[in-house]
């Protein structure tokens, strides 16, 4: 039932970032010029004069995340490409890859040799991302990722592990600038897929480099 509410809630961000981006341009093209109904809807999805190249933005995330939880810590990091296909000016959408390192360390208590393990990650998804002001944007996204993780049951020293699919709901917002169509971004996301404790605070930090964004 939280997995359906926070989807939901998600797709009425978007839906909202959409409809509030696309009236403001409106307006704002309304006070230029009057234009016919068929012209003022081509000006929203076909300004370019249907050249989609000018409507796609490109850009490559590193993500940074730790974690910690009954005795086991986790360090994540991962390369991310994305492509962002503009269905107005500020407002975007595209799928999202990510491939991900995490090492484990598993506490077995004082005085014995922590266990550790090194996972390797591989996921997908799409997102939606709306500029606000000039260089600060939301995101929202909704991500499936295959993922090990140890079970807890250590043979031989060694960890066990079990392969997850797991999906993962982000918000959160950032910081965007660029200089001759390549620009770096910086934010934050909140995993709503995660619990949050004292010992686990599901915060992402991602860092990226973007092209005509």
């Amino acid at each position: 039932m939280k997995k359906y509410v926070i989807f939901s809630f998600i797709v009425m961000f978007i839906m909202t970032a959409f409809t509030v981006d696309v009236s403001a341009q409106y307006r704002g093209k309304k006070k230029k010029k009057k234009k016919t109904t068929s012209d003022r809807k081509s000006d929203y999805f076909d300004e370019s004069g249907g050249d989609i190249k000018n409507k796609l933005w490109y850009g490559a995330d590193v993500n940074l995340n730790f974690g910690a939880f009954n005795g086991q810590s986790s360090f994540t990091i991962g390369l991310s490409p994305m492509v962002g296909y503009k269905i107005t000016d500020n407002f975007s959408l595209g799928p999202r890859l990510s491939v991900l390192n995490t090492n484990f360390k598993i506490n077995q208590g004082p005085g014995v040799e922590d266990i550790s393990l090194n996972s390797l990650d591989i996921g997908g998804g799409i997102f939606a991302r709306h500029k606000i002001l000039q260089n600060y944007f939301i995101h929202t996204e909704y991500e499936i990722v295959s993922e090990e993780f140890p079970t807890g049951v250590i043979m031989n020293n060694r960890a066990e592990t079990e392969r997850f699919a797991n999906s993962h709901y982000y918000l959160g917002a950032g910081y965007g600038g660029s200089s001759g169509g390549i620009g770096f971004t910086t934010y934050a996301l909140w995993d709503f897929s995660q619990e949050f404790t004292s010992q686990n605070i599901p915060i992402i930090v991602r860092f990226g480099i973007t092209y005509n964004f």
